[in-house]
């Protein structure tokens, strides 16, 4: 059969007429000379392949290409009524149809899903295909049909290459677009998935009353659940106060015999006996009523015992505090603790070891951060802070370290991610563009490591704001396809189904 021509072909089998010459030897090929290149059969049959126009996309032909599959008659004519153009209308059109007529494909969403089932519901008529109609019209030819569908079905991110090319929109990144996530009004997003914006100043104003209050709650909580460890060791002590007392005035004599001189600073002696006053009797006073001798309890002598340790870490500077070196204050605390820890030994560990854990906590507000947020202005101005509340959110949402500082100080997660939310959301205030996301993120990177979930939240309204810029400018240019008649409805109609 390869010895005959194409148009012998045709007499030979009549039966074949509907069909083109490319069809047909399409058909022969397949069946009986697939071993053979379709070029090489082709040019033994004589087979003259069809050639079409391709179209710039700003219009005019600008040359001609073999085609590889047959151009229907439909098409050509399509071509030639609509011009360039045509495909990038019709698209268009379908783009609108899907957009406007969403929300009624939500609507009939329970009778179509019903319908795979195999139950038939009746269906609202008010979805896509009912939308392309009402504004457009029924397509003027299948071609037509098709490209319209195509829109429908596919959306802004299938648009074909020449109408992104003409849109000024880079090939490679219309992927990204997903029409289910555009965003066309990030300020309003923003709102949505982090928290409406506020002021600095009432964030900063959040952050100090949440850190006061956890604060004042945490010396109240030591002080109740500390009482009873307290008053065990304080009845311990009482008992053994006299033995305790002369161990201590032993003990300050010997470190005096065995650093008297050199080692020991003026300061440092009167120090010494200081402490030796506070913790021996005293003469009594006029309206007491027994004279000689008052004793002093144990009571007194754990107040001094604190009060060394406030001096040992450098919290309370005594009197003369510029000459008293630090490892002197040291050893003056241990000096104490181990005469108390000798006489009662299981009573201090419990006594220590609670009030340990229960400071933990509130010691954390001896940092700097801390500090700066809970001191307040002075003693005639105990409700107004130190610091200006505007610059609160600033010293937290600055590191990583000051996040975690945030957390520790705060004890509450939920609180964290919420002001965190409202600090960006306020950050963010006028909101425009995707790029004002990405510099933010940015910027604030380091601290945003440590909340990974908002960090996402940020990078996905980012991509989505970005897209949605992608899809104005594709329905722009779709709608100018369309006509000036036509432009405002479909981008009307596109902003307001896709925008929030």
């Amino acid at each position: 059969m390869a010895d005959l021509s194409i148009s012998q072909v045709r007499e030979k089998f009549p039966q074949y007429k509907d069909m083109s010459d490319e069809q047909l030897a399409q058909g022969l090929h397949k069946k009986y000379y697939s071993d053979m290149p379709f070029d090489a059969f082709s040019q033994k049959i004589g087979l003259k392949r069809e050639q079409m126009p391709m179209y710039d996309p700003m219009g005019g032909v600008t040359g001609y290409t073999e085609a590889k599959a047959p151009v229907s008659k439909e098409t050509r004519e399509f071509e030639r009524r609509e011009g360039p153009l045509g495909y990038a209308k019709e698209y268009g059109k379908g783009v609108i149809s899907s957009a406007v007529g969403l929300p009624g494909e939500i609507i009939n969403l329970p009778g179509t899903l019903a319908g795979i089932a195999g139950v038939k519901v009746p269906r609202a008529p008010i979805g896509v295909s009912e939308a392309s109609e009402a504004m457009f019209g029924k397509p003027t030819s299948n071609v037509a049909a098709g490209m319209r569908t195509a829109g429908e079905v596919l959306g802004v991110p299938t648009a074909p290459g020449f109408l992104t090319k003409a849109a000024g929109i880079p090939a490679k990144i219309l992927p990204e677009i997903q029409k289910s996530s555009f965003v066309l009004r990030p300020g309003k997003q923003l709102e949505k998935v982090m928290s409406p914006a506020t002021s600095v100043s009432q964030v900063g104003e959040k952050l100090e009353t949440k850190l006061g209050e956890r604060l004042t709650d945490l010396v109240k909580t030591r002080r109740q659940e500390f009482d009873a460890v307290a008053n065990n060791y304080i009845a311990a002590g009482e008992k053994v106060q006299d033995q305790i007392r002369n161990d201590y005035v032993n003990a300050l004599g010997q470190y005096y015999a065995k650093n008297v001189g050199a080692k020991l600073t003026d300061d440092e002696i009167s120090l010494m006996q200081r402490l030796l006053n506070r913790v021996s009797a005293r003469p009594a006073a006029l309206g007491e009523k027994e004279a000689g001798q008052i004793e002093r309890g144990f009571g007194t002598i754990e107040k001094e015992r604190r009060f060394l340790d406030d001096v040992a870490k450098g919290f309370v500077k005594p009197e003369g505090a510029e000459a008293i070196r630090s490892e002197f204050a040291k050893d003056m605390s241990n000096l104490l603790e181990g005469v108390i820890k000798n006489r009662i030994p299981e009573e201090f560990k419990a006594f220590n070891k609670t009030y340990s854990e229960l400071s933990e906590p509130i010691n954390r507000y001896n940092t700097a951060l801390g500090q700066a947020v809970t001191k307040k202005a002075g003693e005639y101005l105990p409700e107004v802070s130190k610091i200006d509340p505007a610059k609160i959110p600033g010293k937290f949402f600055d590191s990583r370290r000051s996040i975690n500082e945030l957390r520790s100080l705060a004890g509450d997660e939920t609180f964290v991610q919420n002001v965190a939310r409202e600090h960006i959301a306020t950050d963010l205030r006028n909101l425009k563009e995707s790029k004002q996301v990405r510099d933010y993120i940015n910027k604030n990177y380091d601290w945003l490591q440590e909340l990974p979930q908002i960090r996402q939240e940020l990078e996905s309204l980012a991509q989505a704001t970005g897209r949605g810029e992608l899809a104005k400018k594709l329905a722009a240019w779709s709608a100018v396809a369309l006509g000036a008649t036509q432009a405002p409805k479909a981008i009307g109609a596109i902003t307001k189904s896709l925008g929030d």
